[in-house]
């Protein structure tokens, strides 16, 4: 089975940044039944244009239904799912179960994922959680405190895996679990439980030489070897063809700027120092 980067797309913009990165799927809120419904969100014009942004280029789009809906909301949370449909949505994410059988038999040939909530305190969600990760690897990740070792204490009480409090002053959870551990919970399902983080680290990662980073930006792939000099780094040399494409908005301008950040900290490695 192929792997697959499921992007979170909040906006436009952010869509178009996970599509050029290289995620083959992105999900969104839409509509008034999603947990982004009191930011903002996509307009009707704007999703149904995401929707041929993304099946152009063969990247699948999530619609998040992931809220708790009353009785009197299901008729007008089903026409979105409808209308989602009919615009070309891929599957759609849904957190009310009753929604979720109104959709099963509704629209039998949308594809649907659940999204729940589980509750460490009551327990609530954790059974859905168990038939949702059966027969699969999982990793569960997040900052500290939030939770993770609390959920798999749920799962599996036998576990006992140490836990900690959030901290009142700081308002986040100290560091407990210190490295990563791998549970099985029977014999096809296995969880694995990560330290919590509260920022993205790349120091440990593999070093890209400053020639060899246009490489690790799918969405340049296009022009390369179309510049005017062959060695040309993208960024103020004349008759450059990635250039040439952000100016005719062919590529999203936070990547460009990404890749001119990490030019910058490549530059000052020397291909010796890493022998």
């Amino acid at each position: 089975m192929a792997l697959e980067l499921l992007s979170p797309a909040g906006s436009p913009e952010s869509l178009r940044a996970a599509v050029q990165s290289g995620c083959g799927a992105v999900y969104l809120g839409w509509g008034d039944f999603n947990a982004r419904r009191g930011a903002k969100n996509f307009t009707d014009e704007e999703f149904a244009a995401a929707i041929r942004y993304c099946h152009v280029r063969g990247v699948r789009v999530f619609l998040t239904l992931n809220t708790l809906l009353t009785d009197r909301e299901l008729p007008a949370a089903l026409d979105a799912a409808r209308t989602a449909c009919r615009l070309g949505v891929d599957s759609v994410l849904v957190q009310d179960w009753g929604l979720f059988d109104l959709l099963r038999q509704s629209l039998p040939e949308l594809p649907l994922h659940a999204s729940t909530q589980t509750s460490v305190f009551t327990g609530g969600g954790v059974e859905e959680l168990r038939t949702l990760i059966k027969g699969k690897l999982v990793a569960f990740t997040g900052n500290s405190g939030v939770g993770k070792s609390s959920i798999l204490n749920r799962l599996a009480p036998e576990l006992r895996l140490s836990t900690g409090e959030v901290s009142e002053k700081l308002g986040r959870g100290r560091h407990t679990t210190r490295h990563v551990e791998l549970f099985a919970l029977d014999e096809s399902t296995y969880v694995m439980d990560t330290p919590g983080f509260a920022s993205f680290d790349t120091d440990q990662m593999d070093v890209i030489l400053k020639e060899n980073l246009q490489y690790a930006f799918p969405d340049f792939a296009p022009y390369i070897g179309r510049c005017q000099f062959a060695d040309c780094s993208h960024r103020r040399e004349p008759g450059c063809a990635i250039r040439a494409a952000l100016d005719q908005g062919q590529l999203e301008p936070t990547r460009y700027e990404s890749y001119c950040r990490l030019y910058e900290k490549s530059a000052q490695i020397k291909e010796w120092e890493l022998k």
